[in-house]
């Protein structure tokens, strides 16, 4: 439980899916992902005990769901063990969401998540957050939503109570 250092660059990419997700990380630390097209993914990225994560000017279309935020063992994940509050200081900024069906963005908690500057179109709802201590969205351009753009729960994607962090 806790951040390794990763830091690299993810860029320039066209990731198509379909399958489970288009990028999964566990555990990594201070690394970008921009200007990616994420297509047709059940969970475009899903960031599991990541920590400092940038995801700027990146395209998440077709799918459910654009971004997890894993916090803590979830079940169907194979991450047992996994304690919460480690997926910390998530940044997205200038990106768009087009054609998700589900809940655009899934949070299960953690300190720290910021969506700014981006077009979100279409979707169930915006956000689904549970057990968040710090939540920012600003300067969004929204339209589509279909249910509340801000949904707070106390259980995390797979129905297990999530405590706030």
């Amino acid at each position: 439980n806790g951040g390794n250092y990763v830091g690299p660059r993810i860029g320039n990419l066209k990731i198509k899916g379909p399958g489970f997700a288009g990028l999964y990380d566990t555990g990594g630390h201070q690394f970008r992902v921009e200007h990616c097209l994420f297509d047709e993914w059940q969970n475009a990225i899903v960031l599991d005990q990541s920590e400092f994560v940038f995801i700027d000017l990146c395209t998440f279309s077709n799918g459910p769901t654009a971004i997890w935020l894993v916090n803590g063992e979830t079940p169907g994940l194979g991450n047992t063990g996994a304690q919460g509050g480690y997926t910390n200081g998530i940044f997205v900024d200038r990106c768009t969401f087009n054609g998700m069906t589900g809940d655009v963005i899934v949070d299960d908690g953690g300190e720290l998540f910021s969506v700014k500057r981006s077009n979100i179109n279409t979707g169930d709802r915006l956000i689904r957050a549970a057990g968040r201590s710090v939540l920012v969205l600003e300067e969004n351009y929204i339209e589509g939503i279909r249910n509340d753009y801000v949904k707070l729960d106390y259980r995390a994607k797979g129905g297990r109570p999530v405590r706030s962090s």
